[in-house]
């Protein structure tokens, strides 16, 4: 019970890890949010994680954020994670040569500019209470490049450097808000079963390079954030955790290698 009588909230849960970061929270007896605007996905996990309540909220907007914090008032946990790589009805080119305007600020507005307002009322929120926890979501993709999809991979970056400014930001003012980001490699989720469906020889070239030879999985992340959003991690603020087994440090020409 490491989250007894906590307060989390999760935004855009829909797919796997963040289902199972749900899971674990509950499982822990936290009180549970999840935010997104994906209601058929909600209405069909609502049984499995029991007790918590779905938020329809457009995570770019400020105004619901505001709204919903005068619903709710109280929030000891939240977990950063909406974001987008791809939107068929809405952008083609993702690379620095032919990427438009519009679809650069679609996923900035997404993916950067909702963890800035989450974060803004979360502190605003949190800033009376104790053992509070902000936890962002990055990915590996600020660090090995994304060319075809270089607004995500923006993101991605500015991500990890806002993070460190809310810690210290918070440490300054004497908060009782540490902020972490955890930095999954490749998760196995719905979106490569799908681009998996499933193909051995696919699966078995995409972990060559792995040295775990495996995927990582949701569950795994989910003890990753589990660890952050408890007291276990009361002397970890700033810090970023690679869920990786060390893939970025990985190469053909490891020493040991004959």
């Amino acid at each position: 019970m490491k989250l007894k009588w906590k307060k989390a909230l999760i935004t855009w849960w829909a797919s796997w890890i963040w289902l199972e970061i749900a899971k674990e929270f509950s499982n822990q007896w936290a009180e549970v949010y999840i935010a997104d605007i994906n209601d058929e996905a909600w209405k069909k996990a609502e049984k499995i994680i029991e007790g918590s309540k779905f938020i329809n909220i457009d995570v770019s907007s400020e105004n619901s954020w505001i709204e919903w914090f005068k619903e709710i008032w109280e929030i000891d946990i939240l977990v950063n994670n909406a974001w987008i790589i791809w939107n068929p009805e809405k952008m083609w080119a993702q690379n620095p040569e032919h990427i438009s305007i519009e679809s650069w600020s679609l996923i900035h507005r997404i993916n950067l500019d909702s963890v800035m307002l989450w974060c803004k009322y979360a502190i605003k929120n949190m800033k009376n209470r104790k053992n509070c926890s902000i936890i962002n979501m990055w990915s590996r993709s600020w660090k090995v490049w994304v060319p075809e999809n270089c607004a995500y991979a923006s993101t991605k970056s500015a991500i990890r450097n806002y993070s460190k400014s809310v810690a210290l930001y918070c440490q300054k003012m004497w908060y009782d808000i540490r902020c972490n980001t955890v930095n999954p490699a490749s998760i196995m989720t719905d979106m490569w079963e799908t681009i998996l469906n499933w193909n051995d020889e696919l699966y078995k070239k995409l972990v060559s390079d792995i040295p775990m030879s495996r995927f990582w999985t949701p569950e795994e992340v989910a003890k990753t954030c589990l660890f952050l959003a408890s007291e276990d991690s009361s002397y970890i603020t700033w810090s970023e955790i690679d869920v990786d087994w060390w893939i970025l440090s990985w190469t053909k020409t490891s020493p040991w290698e004959k």
